[in-house]
């Protein structure tokens, strides 16, 4: 090797010596400064982290150091709260009946029948499902309840409920106390109910009315061993009545084999009224011109702590089930500033045959006489004479 090659050897060794000299020095003293730098931070969070990172987004405007350049990425803009209004309830008393209506929904959340009692209390309609009577839902399960302002008039004998949603379609409903039953001043309605809905289109373009369903709220048996072949739901259509039980849901099948849940019943045709019913009572909706293209229905399971809340005797045959259902509107098209109001009657009440046949439109044939019609009938009117004359069955 000549002296040149010799040269180039000994400075590259000498390089080597102080890299290795030199580089380490340089990493304990890195090492120490982020020691130093974790132990700020830690103290202060919104610490710049190191030259070479990112700067942390400050928690407001307020915390943001002076003119400081705002992040490549744009923060998302906060979305404010939807306000909810409080929940307000109202009540009209009638002689029979105490209907306790609901801004959540709009409708009546239940009605008590002040004369009518079981197991030691009084007997109360809607109790179970959260539905009230005449909301309008799009869907029959998982309903949205929009909240309404609520305002008593006509005396103490309307409630009124409004609102208007994102497309300037108003609605109002007005519920109010009927005084005299259908065709007769002379019959009172005790169990009764005038209800309105009005749609009108409050936008500069037309509006489609959804083919919204009026609810029916809910039915479910007084007693936990009661037959639940007598909970259902009952419509009028095409000149006769007819009624599903909630055993429907359980589906078909064979000798107990293959049978699938049903989620929801739906029958189409011109339905004059609906209603829900257990052995002894019924709601019911009916139509005041017209008639209705369809009715929906879902069962559901009552909860255990529900139905003892509700001091119900316990069922020993496994679950208690209800019924939930209601009556399809026709979807309409608004023009801007044109309204429609639909108009029907809610019955709540008994089921007793000389009321249900006093309201009219057949709903005495709810009561289901079988083959033997006229003869039932014919006693059923002297059990019911007997009574008057003597109080007693």
């Amino acid at each position: 090797m000549d002296r040149k090659g010799k040269l180039a050897v000994a400075m590259a060794i000498m390089v080597l010596i102080g890299w290795q000299m030199w580089y380490p020095a340089q990493m304990e003293k890195a090492r120490r400064a982020q020691e130093q730098l974790a132990a700020s931070t830690s103290e202060n969070p919104l610490a710049v982290v190191s030259s070479a990172s990112p700067a942390a987004t400050p928690k407001s405007a307020s915390e943001a150091p002076p003119n400081s350049v705002a992040p490549s990425t744009p923060n998302p803009v906060p979305i404010p709260e939807a306000k909810v209004e409080p929940k307000r309830v109202e009540t009209l008393r009638g002689v029979e009946a105490e209907w306790q209506f609901t801004s959540l929904g709009g409708g009546v959340e239940r009605v008590t029948l002040l004369n009518h009692q079981s197991e030691g209390a009084a007997v109360v309609m809607n109790q179970f499902g959260g539905i009230p009577i005449g909301a309008l839902t799009e869907v029959l399960e998982n309903p949205v309840l929009d909240s309404y302002a609520t305002e008593v008039v006509g005396e103490g004998k309307t409630v009124v409920f409004r609102r208007t949603d994102a497309r300037q379609l108003e609605v109002e409903k007005r519920f109010t106390l009927k005084a005299s039953m259908a065709g007769s001043a002379a019959l009172p309605a005790p169990f009764e109910l005038d209800f309105e809905v009005r749609f009108a289109n409050r936008s500069g373009s037309p509006l489609t009315v959804p083919n919204y369903a009026v609810r029916l709220g809910s039915s479910a048996a007084l007693h936990g061993k009661d037959l639940p072949i007598y909970t259902g739901v009952n419509r009028f259509l095409a000149g006769s009545a007819k009624f599903t039980d909630i055993n429907w849901f359980s589906g078909g099948g064979f000798l107990g084999f293959g049978k699938k849940e049903r989620p929801v019943y739906s029958e189409t045709g011109s339905i004059s009224w609906a209603g829900v019913t257990n052995q002894y009572y019924a709601t019911i909706v009916t139509p005041k011109e017209g008639a209705l293209p369809e009715v929906v229905a879902r069962r559901f399971e009552i909860r255990a702590e529900d139905w003892a809340a509700a001091g119900r005797s316990a069922s020993s045959t496994g679950p208690v089930f209800a019924i939930d259902a209601g009556v399809k509107l026709s979807s309409e098209t608004l023009a801007p500033g044109q309204e429609v109001v639909r108009r029907f009657t809610v019955f709540s009440g008994p089921r007793e045959y000389r009321i249900l046949s006093a309201i009219g439109g057949e709903q005495e044939q709810m009561l289901d006489f079988g083959m033997f019609s006229i003869v039932s009938r014919i006693l059923l009117s002297s059990m019911n004479g007997l009574k008057g004359l003597l109080g007693s069955y």
